[in-house]
């Protein structure tokens, strides 16, 4: 008993007996995503499987949180007028872009072409591990797990297929974060990334994450460039 009970009795609805269980890591095929969840850290995992008409380029974001405040975003909406092409860009998603270009070509100012598709669908709960891939219209190809504990997310990013560049992009959801040596933190928080092949470029850039309509929020953005085809490992410790 307690004040949350106080508004059922006003209305004279029966207190329920049963407390509702906590929720489970799913996998929810037709709204495209998977979630997973220890105790206090929840991932959501978005598979690139578009069924009707894509509003943004977000192939295997990753969301992240932890007692409920986010760790890792994506950039929101904003506005449908104003730097609309921004916040449902691949660089307003935890993901990877190749040749600083979408993966489906625009139609018009709020459609999309060549739709994407899943490959290589995994969900196994009991381990809380999720992978999913795709291949875009160019033949630039992205295969992603994700693992989940109590103390650290682990992503496995392998890639090909692609010209020039790929970029990975961990979008933070504050501006104190800095690179010591190989290690992203914000002395709570850290990231580490590391690649089969050589990285070019470690680094911060400035990105945007909108929680209102017409309001926006600077961030910090992590970041790994490469030229060649590899395999990207990224650790996010939580509870250090």
């Amino acid at each position: 008993d307690g004040d949350q009970n106080l508004t059922l009795k006003l209305l004279g609805i029966p207190i329920p007996k049963e407390q509702i269980p906590s929720p489970e890591s799913e996998l929810f095929s037709y709204g495209n995503y998977v979630t997973l969840r220890d105790r206090d850290a929840f991932i959501l995992f978005n598979l690139p499987q578009n069924r009707y008409r894509p509003s943004q380029c977000d192939p295997l974001h990753v969301d992240l949180w932890l007692n409920g405040k986010e760790l890792l975003c994506d950039g929101g909406t904003y506005s449908y007028n104003f730097d609309s092409d921004y916040f449902k860009s691949m660089k307003a998603h935890n993901t990877i872009q190749f040749d600083d270009r979408e993966p489906m070509p625009t139609l018009g100012k709020f459609l999309y072409q060549k739709w994407l598709n899943t490959k290589n669908l995994n969900f196994c709960p009991e381990k809380l591990i999720s992978s999913a891939g795709y291949q875009d219209y160019k033949g630039a190809y992205h295969f992603r797990e994700v693992r989940l504990s109590e103390t650290y997310m682990k992503v496995i990013d392998m890639i090909d297929g692609f010209d020039n560049k790929a970029v990975l992009r961990w979008r933070t959801t504050d501006k104190n974060w800095e690179l010591n040596e190989k290690t992203f933190t914000n002395g709570k928080y850290s990231i580490d990334i590391t690649s089969e092949t050589n990285i070019d470029n470690l680094y911060i850039e400035n990105g945007w994450t909108s929680h209102y309509y017409m309001k926006k929020t600077p961030i910090d953005v992590i970041c790994a460039s490469v030229s060649k085809p590899t395999k990207f490992t990224t650790i996010y410790k939580f509870n250090q």
